[in-house]
C-alpha cells in the first residue's frame, strides 16, 4: 500500500510538474455581426473590431512567451464601412490572428494603409484569411511596401492566407 500511495504523488507531481510548462494562451474572439466592443472578448460575447482586441489586450494582457494571445476572428467581412474597423492593424508580440477560412474571413481595409503592420515585432501568426484592399502608396518609404502586410524588423508565420487587391 505504501508504493501506491508514492506511486500517486510520483504521477500527480508529474502532471503539475507538466501543465507548470506548458505555455498559456489567452483566446479572444471578434465577430463582425455578433460582436459588440463592450463585450468582454469570450466566445458568447465577442468584440465587434480587431482594432479594439489588440488595443485591450495591449492595455490589459499583453502577450509573452509565457502567455502568448490568440484572437480568433469569425466569419465575416471586417471593414470601415462593415463594422467600423480601422486600418492597418498594428500587431503585437506573442498576439496572433487566427480566421475560420480564407473564404468566409476578409480583412478589407478598402484603400487603406497597409491591411496588418508588423513593425518589430516577434512570435506572431496570421492564418485563413482574405487581406484585400491595402494600399501601399503612402508617402513614408515604410508606407511603399505591402499593401496586405507590411513586415519590418519582425519574425511571423503566414499560413493559408489569400491576399487580393492590394497595391
Amino acid at each position: 500500500m505504501k508504493w501506491e500511495s508514492r506511486a500517486l504523488f510520483f504521477i500527480t507531481f508529474l502532471l503539475i510538474a507538466a501543465s507548470s510548462c506548458l505555455a498559456l494562451a489567452g483566446h479572444y474572439y471578434v465577430s463582425s455581426d455578433a460582436g459588440n466592443d463592450s463585450n468582454d472578448g469570450s466566445e458568447e460575447n465577442p468584440w465587434l473590431t480587431l482594432t479594439h482586441a489588440l488595443d485591450w489586450i495591449d492595455a490589459n494582457d499583453p502577450g509573452s512567451s509565457s502567455n502568448a494571445q490568440i484572437i480568433h476572428i469569425a466569419a465575416g467581412t471586417y471593414s470601415p464601412s462593415t463594422n467600423g474597423e480601422t486600418f492597418p492593424l498594428n500587431m503585437q508580440s506573442w498576439v496572433s490572428l487566427t480566421g475560420n477560412t480564407p473564404d468566409t474571413t476578409v480583412l478589407d481595409a478598402e484603400g487603406g494603409l497597409h491591411v496588418i503592420c508588423c513593425l518589430d515585432v516577434s512570435n506572431l501568426s496570421i492564418e485563413n484569411l482574405t487581406l484585400t484592399g491595402g494600399n501601399a502608396r503612402g508617402t513614408e518609404s515604410m508606407d511603399q511596401a505591402g499593401g496586405g502586410i507590411f513586415s519590418e524588423s519582425s519574425s511571423l508565420t503566414i499560413t493559408n492566407n489569400t491576399t487580393e487587391l492590394c497595391i
